[in-house]
């Protein structure tokens, strides 16, 4: 059964755009162009290579597509381009016309290994009339017989790695691949409207997506083609271009001469695994033909030593927050590559959590006939997000924020600084803040079950995380109020969290929220104090300078859970030099739920995303503490609170990622074992 072998490629399929410049009707001179575009295409890796609609002769040939002439010269340089190519190991998709059937029709010519593998019928040209040709068959192409599909075709890898069709399919769409070659006129708006279908299209079909236009040399004498181009995979962009963007660049448009325009590596797993997961999905059926290509034609028969896709070390953020070096690399001697920028904004974004967080806490205060909130803070981003979160919610049921009950509870581990940022943070906000010790409580609760102070153990620190949950629950008892919890995803993943301590609570708000956006919306409210500081009957300009810093006071002071007693009120627990990284868990979070990575291919994409700012020996420690906890806390996550679900990654056991708290981890475990050999 094919696909059931070792995938060597990692699940990436190297594919190319290629929008080279045309002469129209010259097709000597832009078959030499597609030559020399397919070589180099080939010496990169390229497995599949697109090129626009009619790119053989030019789209904009008008009613010369009905001249012998043309026609013969079409059948002619086909061959050329064949001979010209049969050394290179990929599969090149040409567009052209072709007279089959007393009919002059639009064809894709599935070109490789220096001979046409298929033709796929896509439409009549509207000059020459709309007879529909009867598929599959066979006919004489260039000397040679070669089969006709329609565009319903899928065609099939012969490892059965990945399958592509050459254009949309109607209803389901089983291929991992739909390649979209056109020849439409540009205006200003069509690279929106291509990039806007092709995210619409890949995301309903779960699927990668990827279009070419016409570009450079088409004729002008009615209009002018952009050369829009782009690669998305289940709804989101992994690269795309246009000549536009190339005058952006400070590029001239002729570089489109030298052929590739737009090249990444397609995560086909990623597809397949998206597939999987969703519930429905129509996968390949009798309604579909499948074609199995010939063995051999492809590049991807081993992994590329380096990903050509952008790099996202912060998979939670929308576009806007990936770096300049997020762009796709260009191949030797290509034209630069660049993503661009979404139209959605970084405060948009973050503006947006913030809100559907609060309506969630909101509804449920209605739900329950609650008037206020308790939140246990403790002068770290996550319970200062929780805070702000809560703070809004009563903005939207027109409470006063001094229904908000900010209770700081310090305990043997607690510093000054801390404490005195969650008061001033809470303060800012106009919450009602209270401070209750813990210590003598929990001193004497050590006493009963004798155990020394002098231990500072699991046992020490447990029970002071009990300890104020008891204090915040019976709080909330006493205020009729609903006490929210503020632990985050990233500590519900590693288990991070007390067993019937912080991990409790009556909702819990940032349950779906890893600790990179929590830290990115504090930092964002410091940047914009107007939204969120109190209104009170003092000067704005000093509470407002006065809260951004506080706001970077937290997000710049090491996370700790400070349950061990500080060195001369400095923090001496910090939970990363522990656990390691949480940008890289939070990494390691989204791609094991929303990609269903395991550790190789994990390891593979982190070193990609992040580039040289861990070690190979630092990713190998980081993935092993990941997996270890992800398996050993499962029994965490089982019994979790309610709470919103506001990122794709949700770990609540109702809708979320889930399994069994006795599951076993060898698998896993072995793989990881493999990496530390460099197997």
């Amino acid at each position: 059964m094919r696909g059931c072998g070792v995938d060597r490629t990692g699940g990436y399929v190297r594919l190319a755009l290629a929008v080279p410049a045309v002469r129209v009707a010259d097709c000597a001179y832009n078959t030499q162009r597609m030559i020399q575009t397919v070589r180099r295409a080939a010496s990169c890796g390229v497995d599949i290579l697109l090129f626009p609609r009619l790119s053989l002769t030019g789209c904009s040939c008008a009613s010369l597509f009905a001249q012998d002439t043309l026609l013969s010269a079409v059948c002619t340089h086909v061959s050329a381009l064949c001979a010209g190519t049969a050394d290179c190991q990929l599969l090149a998709l040409v567009s052209v016309p072709c007279f089959l059937r007393t009919q002059v029709r639009v064809c894709t010519a599935l070109v490789a290994r220096g001979r046409v593998l298929a033709l796929v019928v896509q439409d009549t040209l509207a000059a020459c009339g709309a007879q529909k040709m009867q598929v599959p068959c066979e006919v004489l192409y260039g000397g040679a017989p070669v089969p006709v599909y329609d565009v319903q075709t899928c065609f099939e890898s012969a490892e059965g790695l990945f399958s592509f069709c050459v254009g949309a399919m109607d209803g389901s769409v089983p291929a991992t691949l739909v390649l979209q070659a056109y020849g439409t006129p540009s205006t200003a708006q069509t690279p929106d409207i291509f990039a806007a279908h092709a995210a619409a299209y890949s995301a309903q079909h779960q699927c990668a997506y990827a279009y070419v236009n016409a570009g450079w040399g088409e004729s002008s004498a009615d209009a002018v083609y952009g050369a829009e181009s782009g690669i998305f995979e289940c709804g989101q962009c992994v690269v795309q271009d246009s000549l536009q963007e190339m005058r952006e660049r400070g590029e001239r448009p002729a570089h489109a001469v030298r052929g590739l325009h737009v090249s990444a590596d397609v995560d086909v797993s990623l597809v397949h695994f998206r597939r999987r997961a969703r519930s429905g999905h129509t996968t390949l059926g009798a309604s579909a033909p499948c074609v199995t290509l010939p063995a051999g034609i492809f590049a991807a028969s081993k992994a590329h030593a380096t990903l050509r896709r952008p790099r996202v070390p912060c998979p939670f953020f929308p576009p806007a927050f990936q770096k300049s070096q997020d762009a796709v690399p260009p191949l030797t001697g290509a034209a630069c590559l660049a993503v661009s920028a979404p139209s959605d904004t970084q405060d948009g974004f973050l503006q947006r959590t913030i809100d559907l967080a609060a309506q969630g806490v909101a509804l449920r205060l209605e739900h329950m006939g609650c008037r206020r909130l308790v939140v246990g803070v403790s002068g770290g981003v996550d319970s200062a997000c929780a805070l702000l979160i809560c703070a809004r919610a009563l903005d939207f049921l027109s409470i006063a924020r001094t229904q908000l009950y900010a209770l700081t509870l310090p305990g043997f581990g607690t510093t000054s600084g801390t404490k005195g940022a969650a008061q001033e943070f809470a303060r800012a906000l106009g919450c009602t803040v209270q401070e209750i010790s813990i210590s003598a409580a929990v001193t004497h609760h050590l006493h009963d079950i004798g155990h020394t102070m002098q231990q500072c153990d699991g046992t020490y620190e447990n029970a002071q995380a009990r300890e104020r949950t008891q204090i915040l629950l019976d709080r909330a008892n006493q205020l009729d109020a609903l006490m929210i919890g503020t632990g985050d995803a990233s500590e519900g993943a590693l288990g991070w969290e007390t067993f019937g301590g912080d991990h409790l609570s009556l909702y819990a708000v940032n349950a779906s929220l890893p600790k990179t956006v929590v830290r990115a919306l504090i930092s964002y409210a410091g940047r914009v104090p107007e939204r969120f500081v109190c209104e009170t009957d003092s000067p704005y300009a000093p509470r407002g300078a006065a809260f951004s810093r506080v706001c970077a006071a937290i997000v710049a002071q090491p996370v700790s859970p400070e349950l061990i007693p500080p060195c001369d009120d400095r923090i001496v627990q910090c939970t990363e030099e522990m656990l390691g990284p949480y940008e890289l868990h939070d990494f390691f979070l989204y791609h094991v739920t929303v990609s269903g990575f395991g550790p190789r291919k994990l390891f593979r994409v982190a070193a990609h995303a992040f580039g040289t700012a861990y070690s190979c020996a630092q990713l190998c420690a980081a993935l092993r503490v990941f997996f270890t906890r992800l398996f050993s806390q499962q029994f965490k996550r089982s019994c979790v609170p309610d709470g919103p679900g506001l990122t794709e990654v949700n770990l609540s056991p109702r809708v979320g990622f889930y399994f069994p708290s006795d599951t076993s981890g060898a698998l896993w475990r072995a793989e990881l074992e493999q990496l530390a050999c460099g197997e």
